[in-house]
């Protein structure tokens, strides 16, 4: 909680850093735009967590590249197909590149154990146990 952001009105009692994002301000109305809820904070929290572990083990390079010679292929091979399925193959590659982006960003995971996360140089292990097999293997 903070002053208003617009005007730098406490609230009507005068004590400092009671504004709240997404209320309106006692003194000049101001309301913040992108007010979001506890609720739907810890929605999103979730829903993100949810995708984050569907999206780590996709194999989207791999992916990615079978639908780059699928693309290339496609033209000689089956012609009226390809014609049909382009369009469809270009929103999926689309959608791939963007999650492959998202993939990049999420956090190392311990490839034993696959509990905490830690990046070592190399192979990515946790624990006493995770980390003599890392050494073991260098």
């Amino acid at each position: 909680m903070t002053d208003c952001p617009k005007c730098g009105y406490p609230n009507k009692t005068g004590h400092k850093g009671v504004y709240t994002p997404g209320k309106k301000c006692d003194h000049c109305g101001h309301q913040d735009a992108v007010a979001i809820t506890k609720e739907k904070y810890i929605e999103t929290q979730q829903q993100l967590l949810l995708l984050a572990g569907i999206v780590r083990d996709m194999p989207l390079s791999e992916f990615l590249a079978a639908a780059e010679r699928a693309d290339a292929f496609g033209p000689v091979l089956d012609p009226s197909l390809w014609k049909a399925g382009q369009q469809n193959l270009e929103t999926i590659k689309k959608m791939a590149r963007g999650l492959a982006v998202f993939q990049g960003s999420l956090p190392v995971v311990c490839k034993r154990c696959k509990v905490k996360e830690v990046a070592y140089s190399g192979a990515v292990y946790c624990g006493a146990a995770c980390s003599a097999q890392a050494e073991a293997h260098r």
